[in-house]
């Protein structure tokens, strides 16, 4: 599903520049779960967001699914990651001034689903994390447990093929 061949990225410039990745490579086949594990500066998040699209390579190559990914056009990202990409982030980046519907149902609205489809999937995920009840909530109205299932919710809305999860389990 993922093939990465020595992928680099660097930030800054100049004596400023920083290389976080340097030649990485790395298959991930379908329905395969893989731990990216490491110490801390190591570029774990910075390689969890080339292989999620949120940020382009400095060199290297990405295949998704056979393809060539071309991640030097802002474009490209932003629709790999609406359509391919469900995320889970460590401190969940709940809306706080939206209620769990409103956060869930976000992805669906940049993909433009219906109102319909939108109540019926964003209904049925909550349901499957235990959150129905919590519908109407606001993020500081529930337990960090509970805004971790509404991170979750959010991610599997919109039935990704990939679902990146970056310390999901660090907020505790």
């Amino acid at each position: 599903m993922i093939r990465l061949i020595d992928v680099e990225k660097s930030f800054g410039k100049g004596d400023g520049k920083v290389q976080a990745l340097r030649g990485v490579s790395l298959g991930i086949a379908e329905h395969e779960m893989v731990a990216i594990m490491g110490s801390s500066g190591s570029g774990k998040s910075t390689l969890l967001n080339i292989i999620g699209g949120m940020m382009g390579m400095s060199g290297g190559n990405y295949l998704y699914r056979g393809k060539e990914q071309d991640f030097s056009k802002q474009k490209n990202l932003v629709s790999f990651r609406r359509n391919e990409v469900g995320f889970v982030v460590q401190y969940f980046a709940l809306i706080q001034d939206r209620n769990v519907f409103q956060n869930v149902s976000l992805p669906l609205k940049y993909q433009h689903v219906s109102h319909r489809e939108m109540r019926t999937r964003v209904e049925r995920i909550l349901e499957q994390v235990g959150l129905s009840e919590k519908m109407r909530a606001y993020p500081d109205e529930l337990s960090g447990g509970q805004q971790q299932r509404v991170a979750i919710a959010r991610a599997l809305v919109k039935n990704p093929r990939l679902i990146l999860a970056d310390e999901p389990t660090g907020a505790y």
